[in-house]
């Protein structure tokens, strides 16, 4: 069993409260009245387990992680895993998108409307005519 809580009811959000994209999806997570674990990555310590996981997830590498158009990513277009734990936990703001977690699987979103793949439809609140 990993460290990252995985439930069908919880969207777990890791993200950079200082980047607009980053606090708009949270904004929308919260507006959606979903359950969510939030992951500030500027005040919360992110583990190489916990990005392991999230690689694992989101089926790719840990150089896609990262912004490598930022100005201060130093790095070239691949990076070793544990070098790239250490960039992203010495410059958080090179984390490239928030990564969003719902049950078992997981999505960078680079739009505000991929916070809605998150969301299981709530029929019970419809009423059929």
């Amino acid at each position: 069993m990993g460290v990252l809580a995985k439930s069908s009811r919880e969207v777990s959000i890791f993200y950079d409260s200082n980047k607009k994209l980053h606090k708009e999806v949270y904004a929308y997570l919260v507006s959606s009245g979903k359950s969510i674990n939030q992951r500030d990555i500027n005040k919360f310590d992110i583990t190489g387990t916990i990005y392991a996981e999230l690689i694992e997830l989101l089926e790719c590498d840990i150089i896609d992680l990262i912004d490598t158009s930022h100005e201060k990513y130093q790095g070239g277009d691949s990076i070793e895993f544990n070098d790239g734990v250490d960039v992203l936990r010495n410059q958080p703001e090179l984390l490239r998108f928030p990564i969003l977690v719902n049950d078992k699987k997981a999505l960078q979103a680079i739009s505000m409307s991929d916070a809605i793949k998150f969301f299981d439809p709530d029929t019970a609140q419809v009423r059929i005519p």
